[in-house]
């Protein structure tokens, strides 16, 4: 494919194509091209640590898929220095740091999305678990009630989440019950599996016992 070797958004762009047709090897010698025609096309750095990190997630080399992860990351964050608001930056980033197991980068990449966007929802309820998976349970409930209150029908994982925060860690099983029925009906609603309904209802039936056995 013939391109102006000196324009950086076609480097760009054919850099997406191959890394589509999973020719990584092409892809990046044109995302590199991208970055060198222009050092502060920021949507290169973006798109590059994206393409490093989609590289890492295909091989099966533990130390080069590592490797080619941390470098994502680096290029991501460099963007993000290019184009400090851009929260999708951010929240891609906050992604990276969620999927390799580091939920403290996480959950502060998910706090600045929403000082960029307050409305941003997936930010939301991706910062309530990484607050429960760092023990600030209390925050985590705070963000899936902002979670539900954006968006009541869409995100069930919040109910749910909001059940188990209930039941297991803060004690209220009158609250646990209230989200888990909550959970119910939006997954009714969206057709969501039946193994999961089911189990949901049994989490509610095992509650109510607990509830009738310390009455008596």
């Amino acid at each position: 494919m013939n391109i102006d070797s000196n324009d950086a958004e076609a480097h760009e762009g054919l850099s997406n194509v191959y890394m589509k047709k999973g020719e990584y090897k092409k892809a990046m010698e044109h995302i590199n091209l991208a970055i060198k025609c222009n050092p502060k096309y920021i949507n290169a750095y973006f798109n590059r640590g994206v393409n490093y990190w989609t590289i890492g997630n295909a091989t099966e080399d533990i130390s080069k898929a590592i490797a080619n992860k941390n470098t994502g990351i680096n290029d991501i964050r460099n963007a993000i220095k290019l184009d400090s608001n851009n929260d999708s930056y951010i929240f891609t980033l906050g992604d990276m740091y969620r999927s390799v197991g580091d939920f403290k980068n996480a959950e502060k990449q998910y706090e600045k999305v929403i000082i960029c966007n307050p409305n941003k929802i997936e930010a939301r309820y991706n910062l309530g678990i990484m607050y429960v998976e760092n023990g600030k349970y209390k925050d985590a409930v705070i963000q899936f009630k902002k979670t539900i209150e954006l968006d009541p029908a869409r995100y069930e994982g919040a109910y749910i989440n909001l059940g188990e925060l209930y039941y297991k860690i803060l004690k209220d099983n009158q609250k646990a019950i209230k989200y888990y029925r909550e959970a119910l009906n939006v997954m009714e609603n969206i057709g969501d599996k039946k193994e999961r309904v089911i189990e949901i209802r049994n989490k509610i039936s095992e509650i109510e016992k607990e509830i009738i056995k310390n009455i008596y």
